[in-house]
């Protein structure tokens, strides 16, 4: 298969007001892209189309596997507010050739993955195919330190921008450095000391991770076991000697736990012979301000100022890395986007929130690079992120198309009409004198609002205030009309005169009973028909006011475009054939033919469901079936 336009996957995105909306506006998209490029037809939806709260997403590597893609049952989710934090993982997830992949297919990764591993000699080519370098100390941080790093500048040009950093051990100089608080050749020189001096370190050791909380181990810990991590409110790793941490083990066997691969127990009192080394060659680095807030995993919180003897804590103390994505979570980050080799923390941060977050990864070792990395995006702009995707589409050369338009969901109100009696003067003197002769002294006295107790010199503006507000109302009521359904004879009535002209206007191409029947009923009668049959193109104005000219004669029209499938349609083109006629100075009556009427009121005498509604200058009549035509 041929990747579209240079990508080795394309992501067409689709939003809606609604769940059904998406789904539909999946339809029409997937019927209406023939012959159109896949970067172009993705760079149209991003680009050219308002993100609506209802969100869903397909990928593909062309057009046909993005449309059967559609033709799928997607599953949107709702955009949400709220902040984003990236991770930078720990030690761990590195494997040969990671990043090799994404290199090959975006640039912008390539040449940052190529500048960080030029500041460690012979590191690029342990990342290619020296596994069992890669797996110690010394090359493994520089390597994660390098992927990491090329994956933030490969979001960034995506225009994906966190809220907060968040590094796991040796990821947090990642963060430092992206954040801006260290130089690029600064932050090389601190990995390549942090790693060296590490890797330097008596062999031996061992880390345990076990499932249970820190309260549950805590009790359990003896001379020379440190906790190295809390990574979840039930995630725990020990670390220490080897037989000490066994020891803990064996106390903790009905949990779930498992040794980790490592050459050396980090994050414990073993790391202690190389703190003052390190603090002394971070000593020698310039830190200015983090650029992108920083949540430490030492403190569990913001880091204002970075020290050097705030590596050298970093690299004994707890890795308090739940602490952390709590307070992310008070500080209403919504989403996490992992940065690393492979979804080590994704699980721990969920677990953290309970559930109620969003945390990918944008590499994942099961996985083909590019399209873990394009989906990682596509989710997070689902979720409610922003994303540049005209950078993104850039470096295909992709271009705006025109594409199918939104799939309205409609949904019918019918209006509720209310009956405003208008009250004359003769109707209003009689509203007093009624009053007056009904003798109730305490009904007259609520009628009009005045106090019988009150002299008659007190009572007179009452009363003459309660006429002005009558003549007001009266004149008010004047200027309005009075909206009032007057029925048609029932069937079965003797049946009106209908001879004379009759023009039928119909949809050209539609078979329609009950145009067929009217016909047929009217010219059994003797009246004189005519049906003119009108193609969507046909129904313009000026065009249709020439052609009502040829039936002058007729005194009566129908027009059955109402029948259209899509109600709009329909009523304008009903409302065209009325100004029209307006234009060809056609004095005649005007029938409006509609499917699924309503009933006029509950005195219109509808007792069988109601198929079609006639309106013809403010009246209405039901049609029930065809053939039974009643008050034409």
């Amino acid at each position: 298969m041929v990747p579209s336009a240079g990508l080795p996957v394309v992501p067409w995105v689709v939003s809606a007001k609604t769940a059904e909306g998406v789904a539909a506006q999946s339809r029409r998209l997937a019927a209406g892209v023939e012959g159109l490029g896949a970067a172009d037809v993705g760079l149209s939806l991003a680009t050219t189309r308002a993100a609506l709260e209802h969100r869903a997403f397909v990928l593909g590597a062309d057009r046909a596997e993005l449309r059967a893609g559609l033709g799928e049952r997607l599953t949107p989710v709702v955009a949400r507010e709220g902040l984003t934090g990236f991770v930078f993982s720990g030690q761990g997830g590195q494997r040969v050739g990671m990043g090799r992949e994404l290199a090959a297919s975006f640039p912008v990764f390539a040449t940052v993955l190529d500048e960080v591993c030029g500041h460690f000699e012979g590191l690029r080519g342990v990342i290619r195919e020296d596994a069992e370098a890669l797996g110690q100390t010394g090359w493994a941080q520089p390597a994660l330190f390098a992927v990491e790093v090329a994956l933030f500048r490969l979001l960034e040009s995506w225009g994906v921008k966190p809220d907060y950093l968040v590094g796991h051990s040796v990821g947090e100089l990642a963060a430092a450095h992206v954040s801006g608080v260290l130089s690029l050749e600064d932050a090389c020189q601190l990995v390549a000391a942090r790693a060296g001096l590490m890797q330097a370190l008596p062999a031996g050791g061992a880390m345990w991770a076990v499932r249970a909380t820190l309260d549950e181990v805590t009790p359990l810990l003896v001379e020379d076991v440190s906790v190295a991590a809390v990574n979840a409110p039930g995630q725990v790793v020990l670390s220490g000697t080897h037989g000490a941490v066994e020891a803990v083990a064996a106390r903790l066997d009905d949990r779930q736990g498992r040794w980790l691969d490592v050459s050396h127990a980090f994050h414990s009192a073993l790391m202690d012979p190389m703190l003052v080394e390190l603090a002394s060659a971070a000593g020698e680095l310039t830190y200015d301000t983090p650029r992108i807030p920083i949540i430490s995993t030492l403190t569990g919180e913001p880091v204002t100022e970075f020290t050097a003897s705030y590596w050298a804590d970093q690299v004994r103390g707890t890795v308090r890395f739940a602490d952390a994505i709590t307070t992310l979570k008070s500080l209403n980050v919504t989403r996490f986007l992992e940065l690393g080799p492979d979804a080590t923390l994704t699980g721990a941060i969920d677990e953290t929130y309970d559930g109620e977050t969003l945390a990918v990864a944008v590499l994942n070792r099961k996985q083909p690079e590019p399209v873990t990395a394009v989906t990682a995006l596509a989710r997070l702009w689902a979720d409610g992120a922003d994303i540049d995707w005209a950078a993104f589409y850039a470096p295909t050369g992709a271009a705006v198309v025109d594409l199918p338009t939104y799939a309205f969901q409609r949904e019918r109100f019918w209006p509720a009409v209310r009956r405003v009696p208008v009250v004359g003067s003769a109707a209003g003197d009689a509203v007093f004198w009624d009053a007056v002769e009904r003798s109730d002294a305490e009904v007259f006295a609520a009628e009009f609002g005045v106090d019988l107790e009150a002299p008659l010199r007190e009572t007179l503006p009452v009363f003459s205030a309660w006429q002005r507000r009558r003549h007001e109302r009266e004149a008010s009521d004047r200027l309005r009309y009075e909206v009032a359904w007057e029925p048609l004879r029932a069937a079965g009535d003797v049946p009106p005169d209908v001879s004379g002209g009759w023009l039928l206007v119909e949809s050209a191409g539609a078979e329609d009973v009950w145009a067929d029947a009217l016909a047929e009923d009217l010219a059994g009668r003797g009246a004189e028909i005519n049906r003119l049959r009108l193609e969507p193109a046909d129904v313009e104005r000026a065009a249709l006011a020439a052609r009502f000219e040829e039936f002058t004669g007729h005194g009566r029209v129908v027009s059955f475009l109402g029948q259209e499938e899509e109600e709009y349609r329909g009523v304008a083109a009903t409302a065209v054939v009325v100004q029209a006629l307006g234009d060809a100075g056609l004095d005649c009556r005007v029938w409006a033919v509609t499917s699924g009427a309503v009933s006029a009121g509950a005195d219109a005498g509808l007792t069988r469901p109601v198929r079609a509604g006639v309106w013809g200058l403010g009246r209405v009549v039901a049609l029930e079936e065809p053939g039974r035509w009643g008050g034409l």
